[in-house]
């Protein structure tokens, strides 16, 4: 099984319920980026997957059954004392003049592309899968990042 860091606590609840059921069933665990778990499951090294998925790669990945597990909207995620911490909501012009990370991944990058097209230069510090890099960054409030609102360390399943 592959996934994003986000799905992380979802794979595990399911490999342990799996277990139960089909106690001979061997499993790993791989952190990827969404692309490459469909190029994955694709090229038939990988069984299953979950990723962000979006019109445009359910339309490149023929063949494949996709199935909704749980919705996920866009957040600021910022360090506690950074100025943009404290706002209820924030204009993408006056955001886009920080610093900003991202999680390497092409759902976010398209997603990044769609806020240059519309609002002009972005201020990228780095893109990363590495999220103690990403969390240093925003910790230290070198940056904020955009991510998912279930991949921020909360169990999405309660």
């Amino acid at each position: 099984m592959a996934a994003l860091s986000g799905f992380m606590p979802i794979l595990v609840k399911t490999i342990v319920e799996l277990k139960k059921v089909a106690p001979n069933i061997q499993t790993s665990i791989i952190e990827m980026a969404s692309q490459d778990v469909v190029n994955e499951i694709q090229n038939d090294r990988l069984d299953i997957g979950l990723i962000v998925y979006s019109g445009r790669v359910m339309n490149a990945a023929k063949g494949l059954l996709f199935e909704p597990m749980l919705p996920g909207e866009f957040v600021l995620v910022t360090g506690m004392t950074s100025p943009l911490a404290s706002l209820r909501s924030i204009k993408p012009d006056v955001l886009l003049q920080h610093p900003m990370v991202l999680y390497h991944d092409n759902y976010l990058l398209q997603f990044k592309d769609r806020l240059m097209a519309e609002y002009g230069r972005i201020n990228l510090l780095f893109v990363s899968n590495n999220l103690d890099a990403l969390d240093q960054a925003m910790i230290e409030e070198h940056a904020f990042a955009i991510g998912l609102d279930f991949s921020l360390g909360q169990d999405p399943l309660g």
